[in-house]
């Protein structure tokens, strides 16, 4: 899987979010995901998973500061 984590470099903009996540029933969820300024929603299951919709133009986002390492 997926497992590893990746963090932008001091002041860089994250370009990946997970928006929300919604349980369609136990074996599938729906996930819509922002990649820059668009959105993309994907329908993931147990049998396969598919793109239901790309490029959504995302609602613009308040400037967030990046995280910052202590």
């Amino acid at each position: 899987g997926l497992s590893s984590t990746v963090i932008p470099p001091r002041g860089s903009k994250r370009r990946l979010a997970v928006v929300e996540i919604a349980s369609l029933d136990a074996k599938r969820r729906l996930v819509l995901v922002r990649r820059d300024d668009k959105e993309h929603l994907l329908l993931l299951g147990a049998n396969g998973d598919a793109v239901v919709e790309t490029s959504i133009a995302a609602p613009p986002q308040p400037d967030v500061p990046a995280e910052t390492a202590p």
